[in-house]
């Protein structure tokens, strides 16, 4: 089983899906549309980091926890 990845901002709390690491190495994804662009230009000069379904931890005793609705996430298929 692959995880999944996203690009998250700290400050809006919404993110975007970068793409999938399988097992056996990364799964090539084509950016459709340019999501993972168009995210990181509306949320320039903000936070941005990068987390995974299986370790969403950003620092000692803090944890990324997304909104509980999946409209603020762009680009999964």
């Amino acid at each position: 089983m692959g995880i999944s990845y996203y690009l998250a901002c700290l400050e809006t709390r919404q993110y975007v899906w970068v793409g999938r690491l399988e097992p056996q190495g990364a799964l090539p994804v084509a950016d459709a549309g340019g999501s993972i662009a168009m995210f990181a230009l509306e949320n320039r000069n903000k936070p941005l980091i990068v987390v995974s379904e299986s370790h969403p931890i950003l620092e000692e005793g803090m944890e990324w926890s997304p909104p509980a609705t999946q409209e603020t996430c762009r680009g999964q298929p």
